[in-house]
Protein backbone atom coordinates (compact mmCIF):
# COMPACT_ATOMS: atom_id res chain seq x y z
CA UNK A 1 0.00 0.00 0.00
CA UNK A 2 1.37 3.44 -0.83
CA UNK A 3 0.11 7.04 -0.53
CA UNK A 4 -0.06 9.35 -3.20
CA UNK A 5 -1.60 12.49 -3.95
CA UNK A 6 -3.97 12.88 -6.92
CA UNK A 7 -1.33 14.75 -8.82
CA UNK A 8 1.39 12.41 -8.35
CA UNK A 9 -1.12 9.66 -9.30
CA UNK A 10 -1.75 11.43 -12.67
CA UNK A 11 1.27 11.41 -13.26
CA UNK A 12 1.49 7.72 -13.72
CA UNK A 13 -2.38 7.02 -14.62
CA UNK A 14 -5.36 8.83 -15.73
CA UNK A 15 -7.92 7.60 -13.06
CA UNK A 16 -10.41 8.12 -15.58
CA UNK A 17 -8.94 5.81 -18.00
CA UNK A 18 -9.34 3.21 -15.72
CA UNK A 19 -12.80 4.15 -13.67
CA UNK A 20 -15.98 5.63 -13.81
CA UNK A 21 -15.25 8.35 -11.49
CA UNK A 22 -18.30 11.04 -11.38
CA UNK A 23 -17.03 14.54 -11.40
CA UNK A 24 -19.02 15.66 -8.67
CA UNK A 25 -16.45 14.29 -6.55
CA UNK A 26 -13.22 16.30 -8.03
CA UNK A 27 -13.59 19.42 -5.58
CA UNK A 28 -13.19 17.55 -2.36
CA UNK A 29 -11.73 14.01 -3.36
CA UNK A 30 -9.53 14.76 -6.39
CA UNK A 31 -7.90 17.74 -6.07
CA UNK A 32 -4.47 18.36 -6.43
CA UNK A 33 -2.81 17.41 -3.02
CA UNK A 34 -5.39 15.11 -2.08
CA UNK A 35 -4.09 11.82 -0.35
CA UNK A 36 -5.26 8.40 -1.82
CA UNK A 37 -4.45 5.26 -0.73
CA UNK A 38 -3.37 2.97 -3.44
CA UNK A 39 -3.58 -0.69 -3.68
CA UNK A 40 -1.49 -1.84 -6.86
CA UNK A 41 -2.73 -5.08 -7.00
CA UNK A 42 -5.13 -7.58 -5.15
CA UNK A 43 -6.04 -6.27 -1.93
CA UNK A 44 -6.85 -8.74 0.63
CA UNK A 45 -8.23 -8.42 4.39
CA UNK A 46 -8.95 -11.06 7.03
CA UNK A 47 -11.48 -9.33 8.33
CA UNK A 48 -13.42 -6.16 7.66
CA UNK A 49 -12.88 -3.12 5.39
CA UNK A 50 -14.44 0.18 7.23
CA UNK A 51 -15.18 2.45 4.98
CA UNK A 52 -15.61 5.68 7.09
CA UNK A 53 -13.97 8.91 7.94
CA UNK A 54 -10.24 7.77 9.70
CA UNK A 55 -11.01 3.92 9.17
CA UNK A 56 -8.10 4.42 6.32
CA UNK A 57 -5.13 4.99 8.20
CA UNK A 58 -5.39 1.37 9.50
CA UNK A 59 -4.27 0.19 6.07
CA UNK A 60 -1.80 2.58 5.65
CA UNK A 61 1.98 3.07 5.62
CA UNK A 62 3.19 4.67 9.03
CA UNK A 63 2.48 8.48 8.59
CA UNK A 64 -0.02 11.05 9.31
CA UNK A 65 -2.52 11.77 6.33
CA UNK A 66 -5.68 12.62 5.36
CA UNK A 67 -7.42 9.65 3.35
CA UNK A 68 -10.21 10.29 1.88
CA UNK A 69 -9.88 7.99 -1.08
CA UNK A 70 -9.16 3.74 -1.64
CA UNK A 71 -7.96 3.06 -4.85
CA UNK A 72 -7.14 -0.66 -5.96
CA UNK A 73 -5.79 -1.30 -8.71
CA UNK A 74 -6.62 -5.32 -8.41
CA UNK A 75 -9.45 -7.05 -6.81
CA UNK A 76 -10.85 -6.58 -2.54
CA UNK A 77 -11.07 -9.94 -1.49
CA UNK A 78 -12.46 -9.93 2.73
CA UNK A 79 -13.25 -12.96 5.13
CA UNK A 80 -15.67 -9.83 6.60
CA UNK A 81 -17.45 -7.22 4.94
CA UNK A 82 -17.66 -4.02 3.12
CA UNK A 83 -18.87 -1.67 5.40
CA UNK A 84 -19.60 1.87 5.18
CA UNK A 85 -21.84 2.47 7.83
CA UNK A 86 -21.62 6.53 8.30
CA UNK A 87 -24.55 7.43 6.13
CA UNK A 88 -23.91 10.86 5.59
CA UNK A 89 -20.66 10.18 4.26
CA UNK A 90 -17.13 8.73 4.09
CA UNK A 91 -14.32 8.00 1.88
CA UNK A 92 -14.82 6.84 -1.82
CA UNK A 93 -13.74 3.52 -3.07
CA UNK A 94 -12.12 2.58 -6.29
CA UNK A 95 -11.91 -1.29 -7.15
CA UNK A 96 -10.78 -1.96 -11.02
CA UNK A 97 -11.00 -5.39 -10.60
CA UNK A 98 -13.89 -8.07 -8.58
CA UNK A 99 -14.94 -7.39 -5.21
CA UNK A 100 -15.50 -10.36 -2.65
CA UNK A 101 -17.21 -10.25 0.65
CA UNK A 102 -19.89 -11.60 3.62
CA UNK A 103 -21.71 -7.97 3.39
CA UNK A 104 -21.47 -4.90 1.74
CA UNK A 105 -23.30 -1.52 3.51
CA UNK A 106 -23.51 1.29 1.48
CA UNK A 107 -24.07 4.60 3.25
CA UNK A 108 -22.84 7.88 2.86
CA UNK A 109 -19.75 6.20 0.38
CA UNK A 110 -19.42 6.44 -3.24
CA UNK A 111 -18.37 3.00 -4.21
CA UNK A 112 -17.57 2.02 -7.81
CA UNK A 113 -16.79 -1.63 -9.20
CA UNK A 114 -15.71 -2.57 -12.53
CA UNK A 115 -15.79 -5.99 -11.67
CA UNK A 116 -17.74 -8.08 -10.39
CA UNK A 117 -18.97 -8.18 -6.30
CA UNK A 118 -20.22 -11.57 -4.88
CA UNK A 119 -21.57 -10.82 -1.61
CA UNK A 120 -22.45 -13.85 1.12
CA UNK A 121 -25.04 -12.92 2.71
CA UNK A 122 -26.73 -9.12 2.21
CA UNK A 123 -26.19 -6.11 0.53
CA UNK A 124 -27.39 -2.89 2.03
CA UNK A 125 -27.70 0.51 0.81
CA UNK A 126 -29.71 3.05 2.55
CA UNK A 127 -29.82 7.11 2.42
CA UNK A 128 -29.59 9.37 -0.54
CA UNK A 129 -25.67 10.82 0.39
CA UNK A 130 -23.86 7.95 -1.21
CA UNK A 131 -23.35 6.05 -4.72
CA UNK A 132 -22.92 2.33 -5.35
CA UNK A 133 -22.04 1.19 -8.67
CA UNK A 134 -20.86 -2.60 -9.67
CA UNK A 135 -19.99 -2.40 -13.67
CA UNK A 136 -20.61 -6.15 -13.81
CA UNK A 137 -22.60 -8.76 -12.23
CA UNK A 138 -23.70 -7.98 -8.65
CA UNK A 139 -24.71 -11.46 -6.86
CA UNK A 140 -26.06 -11.45 -3.36
CA UNK A 141 -28.78 -13.50 -1.37
CA UNK A 142 -30.47 -10.55 -0.22
CA UNK A 143 -30.41 -6.67 -2.00
CA UNK A 144 -32.06 -4.10 0.14
CA UNK A 145 -31.64 -0.47 -1.37
CA UNK A 146 -33.68 2.26 0.22
CA UNK A 147 -33.68 5.89 -0.85
CA UNK A 148 -30.30 5.48 -2.43
CA UNK A 149 -28.29 6.02 -5.97
CA UNK A 150 -27.06 3.05 -7.51
CA UNK A 151 -26.03 1.76 -10.98
CA UNK A 152 -26.51 -1.47 -11.18
CA UNK A 153 -27.44 -3.42 -14.22
CA UNK A 154 -26.72 -7.11 -13.75
CA UNK A 155 -28.25 -8.27 -10.75
CA UNK A 156 -27.95 -11.78 -9.66
CA UNK A 157 -30.14 -11.62 -6.34
CA UNK A 158 -32.99 -13.69 -5.59
CA UNK A 159 -34.87 -11.34 -2.87
CA UNK A 160 -34.59 -7.28 -4.22
CA UNK A 161 -35.77 -4.88 -1.80
CA UNK A 162 -35.99 -1.50 -3.04
CA UNK A 163 -38.33 0.47 -1.22
CA UNK A 164 -40.15 0.59 2.30
CA UNK A 165 -43.68 0.29 2.94
CA UNK A 166 -46.06 1.16 6.08
CA UNK A 167 -47.19 -2.23 7.49
CA UNK A 168 -50.26 -3.93 6.65
CA UNK A 169 -54.13 -3.23 7.44
CA UNK A 170 -53.65 -5.03 11.30
CA UNK A 171 -50.02 -2.92 12.21
CA UNK A 172 -48.15 -5.75 11.52
CA UNK A 173 -44.41 -5.97 10.24
CA UNK A 174 -44.21 -4.34 6.61
CA UNK A 175 -44.11 -6.37 3.70
CA UNK A 176 -40.68 -6.19 3.18
CA UNK A 177 -39.11 -7.07 6.89
CA UNK A 178 -41.32 -10.45 6.69
CA UNK A 179 -39.42 -11.29 3.39
CA UNK A 180 -36.18 -10.02 4.92
CA UNK A 181 -36.81 -12.11 8.34
CA UNK A 182 -37.68 -15.12 6.17
CA UNK A 183 -34.23 -15.09 5.28
CA UNK A 184 -32.22 -14.18 8.49
CA UNK A 185 -30.78 -16.63 11.52
CA UNK A 186 -32.45 -14.01 13.94
CA UNK A 187 -35.44 -11.83 13.18
CA UNK A 188 -35.03 -8.04 12.77
CA UNK A 189 -37.95 -5.11 13.91
CA UNK A 190 -36.67 -2.57 11.25
CA UNK A 191 -33.82 -1.84 8.52
CA UNK A 192 -31.39 -0.37 11.48
CA UNK A 193 -31.79 -3.19 13.13
CA UNK A 194 -30.85 -5.42 10.04
CA UNK A 195 -27.93 -2.53 9.81
CA UNK A 196 -26.65 -3.54 13.37
CA UNK A 197 -26.56 -7.50 13.06
CA UNK A 198 -24.36 -7.45 9.79
CA UNK A 199 -22.18 -4.93 11.63
CA UNK A 200 -21.46 -7.38 14.87
CA UNK A 201 -22.33 -10.71 13.27
CA UNK A 202 -21.80 -10.54 9.63
CA UNK A 203 -23.59 -14.40 9.37
CA UNK A 204 -26.97 -13.51 9.05
CA UNK A 205 -28.45 -15.00 6.37
CA UNK A 206 -29.58 -18.63 6.81
CA UNK A 207 -27.33 -21.12 4.93
CA UNK A 208 -29.58 -21.67 1.89
CA UNK A 209 -30.54 -17.98 1.50
CA UNK A 210 -26.31 -17.31 1.19
CA UNK A 211 -25.28 -17.23 -2.48
CA UNK A 212 -24.19 -20.32 -2.91
CA UNK A 213 -20.96 -19.37 -5.09
CA UNK A 214 -19.39 -17.16 -2.39
CA UNK A 215 -17.32 -18.99 0.03
CA UNK A 216 -14.29 -17.18 2.69
CA UNK A 217 -11.71 -19.84 1.52
CA UNK A 218 -9.19 -17.98 -0.73
CA UNK A 219 -7.67 -21.05 -1.82
CA UNK A 220 -9.26 -20.68 -5.29
CA UNK A 221 -8.55 -17.13 -6.02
Amino acid sequence: MIVNTFEQLSEKVNLRDVFYVPSYLDDYFFRPTSQLLICEGDLVLDGDLRLDWGELNALAPEGTWDLNVLVVFGDLILDGGLLNTDMDGGPVLLVQGNVKARNLISGGSDIIVMGNADISDVVFANYNHGYLEVKGQLSAGLLVMVDHSYDLEDLNVPVQIFEEDDGDEDGGLPAHLVQINGLLKRPVSDLDDLKTQIIEDGDVLNDDAKYPAWSTSRSDD
